[in-house]
């Protein structure tokens, strides 16, 4: 198990989906404005993040993916820390069948500061067989999903939560805290689909 590194006032937000036979899984960083986060702080963010994968990004993906749960942690403290799961239990919304769970699309996220550094991902699962022609992503559907991550854009660069991009470790030696910037953009930095092997596991 890697080092532990805290994020100061921060929330790990981990989305929970099962497709076939396996578990994906996909990260996003949050941090409390106020101070560090409590329980129902990771409530909060976790019934946003709710609200806002079942409304936006669910309905772009295949019927055949299903979303089990939100989990947000306490990032100050060594995972798992204290919790809070929010059930979703939501499909995906195209009827269409899914490409196999190794077949992804990279939603990278952008920060302004410092100045066009690219932090943080989301390899997305349960991707339509017809949004992929052999291996090329429809712009048309890579915009969508692009359009439905900078909805969080507008619910977490309040006061409140901001959406933070992460990085523990600099030229190969980890950091003592976390460095942490505001999400500014997300973007497809690639049109073509990638492969998928981290946070892809079997069902418990």
């Amino acid at each position: 198990m890697g080092i532990f590194v805290p994020l100061e006032h921060g929330v790990q937000a981990e989305f929970r989906y099962r497709l076939a036979t396996r578990v994906l899984t996909n990260r996003l960083w949050f941090v409390v404005v106020s101070g560090d986060p409590s329980i129902a702080d990771l409530t909060a963010i976790g019934s946003g993040l709710a609200t806002w994968v079942t409304g936006n990004l669910l309905p772009l993906l295949s019927r055949d993916i299903h979303l089990m749960s939100v989990r947000t942690y306490d990032a100050t403290v060594p995972y798992p820390g204290p919790f809070v799961a929010t059930i979703v239990g939501a499909d995906g919304g195209i009827a269409d069948d899914s490409h196999s769970a190794n077949v992804a699309i990279k939603m990278s996220l952008f920060t302004s500061n410092p100045p066009g550094l690219w932090l943080n991902w989301n390899f997305l699962g349960g991707i339509p067989k017809s949004k992929v022609d052999l291996n090329t992503i429809d712009p048309s559907y890579a915009s969508d999903l692009r359009e439905a991550y900078l909805v969080l854009l507008d619910v977490f660069s309040l006061f409140v939560y901001r959406w933070e991009a992460t990085r523990a470790v600099v030229d190969s030696v980890p950091l003592t805290t976390r460095d942490h910037f505001r999400v500014d953009n997300a973007r497809i930095r690639t049109p073509t689909v990638s492969q998928r092997r981290l946070r892809l596991t079997n069902p418990p």
